[in-house]
């Protein structure tokens, strides 16, 4: 999955971004036509002076971008939802697995959980009540069910998720 700049600025809001990464991502953004000063400043850090700089240098020079291209940062609540949304359709799609999108989306509610209401049951605040469940059932659902009809579960819990952020 490309990431875009916004997906970035939501990874990052979360501390999810590997910033050495931010070079390479800055190349692949001009490159498909993303025009911006700030941004040629950024694709120039090399691989081996980006792993030795300042993670705050290379993080304030992306946001320097963002401002720049008039991208605002979102704010911990809607970067986690930003970023839910694109696991779930990461999993929909097949480009990362279910048991491993469950997981991802598990991890991502519990570190931000604080950040949205309490609901009848774990993660459902979230919006991924049937994930958390079928992820904490995983062992006992698969030998219960198999891990195709778990896939399968988890499949459909994601296309739920990405026709409500739809809406």
């Amino acid at each position: 999955m490309a990431i875009t700049l916004e997906y970035a600025a939501a990874l990052d809001e979360l501390q999810r971004l590997d910033l050495l990464t931010l070079p390479d991502l800055a190349i692949e953004w001009l490159i498909n036509g993303v025009e911006s000063a700030h941004l040629i400043l950024l694709a120039g850090e090399t691989f081996f002076s980006a792993a030795y700089a300042d993670t705050d240098d290379l993080r304030r020079q992306f946001h320097a971008v963002l401002g720049e291209l008039d991208i605002s940062p979102p704010t911990r609540a809607r970067a986690a939802v930003f970023v839910r949304d694109q696991l779930a359709r990461s999993v929909v799609s097949g480009s990362i697995r279910p048991a491993e999108g469950a997981r991802e989306l598990v991890d991502l509610q519990q570190e931000t959980e604080e950040d949205f209401p309490a609901g009848d049951s774990v993660g459902s605040g979230f919006g991924i009540a049937t994930i958390y469940g079928l992820y904490h059932s995983y062992d006992e659902a698969c030998d219960d069910i198999g891990y195709q009809t778990f896939d399968a579960a988890v499949i459909k819990a994601c296309e739920e998720l990405v026709a409500c952020s739809k809406a």
